[in-house]
C-alpha cells in the first residue's frame, strides 16, 4: 500500500466544471505513481479490461463496475496484469462539486460521501443498464464538445441521470476502505461548499464545527492533503472562474460575490494560483 509516497494535487485541465474522457488501451498505469488527491470528484467506468487502483484498499474494478473517487481522497494506481495491459476501455467523469452544489447540494455527491465515509468505492452496474449508462457518458461528452444552446441545462440533467445510475449499482459486497474520513471532515467540506461565497474566516468555519482553528486544519489536512483556507480560497476561485466565463460582471464585483471584501486581495490570490489576472484569464478562457 503505497501510504509513505507524497500527495500530489491535480486539478480540472482548463478550470472547467467538469471533464468527460473516454480512453482506449490499458485501463491502469504502471505502479509505483506518487498518491494523488484531485480537487475534484471523479467517476470511472469501465466497459473492457480491469482497473487496479489502491484508495484506502487495493481494487480490482473490472468489466460494467463503476469506481469512484471522493474529491480529496488520496489513491494510487497499481498497474494491471500483464494479460489486461493489452486492451482496455473506459469513461470517466470529474466533475467540480463545489460547482453543482448550489444547483443540486447532495444529489450529485451523496454516492462519493459514502465512499468518503468508509463504504466500498466499486459499484456494479446492471447489465441490462449498462449500454444506457455508456450512451449517457456519450451524451455529455459530446453536449461538453458541441457547446449546443442550453447545453448547461443539459449537461446538469445528464450528471444527475448518471449519479442516479450509480445510486441504483449495487455495491460490491465484503470490500470496505481503511481511508474512513471522519465526519467531521466531511461536515467541514460540505461547510465551505455551502457557504464560500460568504466572508466567512477559518475562525468562523472552526467555530461552526465546535473545534479549535488549528485541531480542525491539521485534521483537514491530514485526511485530505489540503488545510481549511486552502480549501475555501478553491471553492472561491472555482465560483470566481464560473462568474468569469458566463457573466459580465466586473471583477470587483465578482470578488464581492464569492467573499472577498477587498477586490485587491481577490486580485492576488487569483493571479498567485493562475499565474495571470482575473480579467487577463477572462480574456484566454472565455
Amino acid at each position: 500500500m503505497p501510504t509513505a509516497q507524497p500527495l500530489l494535487h491535480s486539478a480540472l485541465e482548463g478550470h472547467k466544471t467538469l471533464v468527460v474522457r473516454h480512453s482506449t488501451g490499458p485501463c491502469s498505469r504502471a505502479p509505483g505513481v506518487a498518491r494523488v488527491v484531485h480537487d475534484h470528484a471523479s467517476l470511472n467506468l469501465v466497459v473492457k479490461g480491469e482497473l487496479r487502483v489502491w484508495q484506502g484498499a487495493n481494487y480490482r474494478v473490472r468489466e460494467g463496475e463503476f469506481f469512484l473517487v471522493p474529491q480529496g481522497a488520496p489513491h494510487a494506481p497499481l498497474g494491471a496484469p500483464e494479460v489486461d495491459r493489452g486492451v482496455g476501455e473506459s469513461w470517466m467523469l470529474a466533475f467540480c462539486p463545489f460547482c453543482f452544489a448550489p444547483h443540486s447540494p447532495g444529489l450529485i455527491t451523496a454516492a462519493f460521501d459514502d465512499v468518503a465515509a468508509g463504504a466500498c468505492a466499486v459499484r456494479r452496474v446492471d447489465r441490462q443498464r449498462l449500454p444506457g449508462v455508456i450512451e449517457l457518458f456519450s451524451r455529455l461528452s459530446t453536449e461538453l464538445d458541441e457547446q449546443a444552446p442550453h447545453h448547461e441545462l443539459a449537461t446538469l440533467g445528464l450528471v444527475a441521470l448518471l449519479m442516479t445510475e450509480v445510486q441504483r449499482a449495487a455495491p460490491r459486497s465484503g470490500l470496505t476502505s481503511t481511508l474512513t474520513t471522519p465526519p467531521l471532515v466531511t461536515e467541514t467540506l460540505a461547510y465551505i461548499e455551502r457557504l464560500a461565497s460568504e466572508p466567512i474566516s477559518l475562525k468562523e468555519v472552526a467555530r461552526a464545527m465546535g473545534k479549535s482553528p488549528a485541531y480542525l486544519t491539521t485534521l483537514v489536512r491530514e485526511h485530505t492533503g489540503a488545510t481549511v483556507m486552502e480549501w475555501l480560497t478553491r471553492a472561491r476561485l472555482s465560483r470566481a472562474r464560473q462568474l468569469l466565463l458566463h457573466s459580465d460582471e466586473h471583477v470587483e464585483i465578482i470578488a464581492e460575490r464569492v467573499g472577498y471584501a477587498s477586490a485587491s486581495y481577490f486580485h492576488r490570490v487569483f493571479k498567485e494560483a493562475h499565474q495571470m489576472s482575473p480579467g487577463e484569464w477572462r480574456r484566454v478562457h472565455g
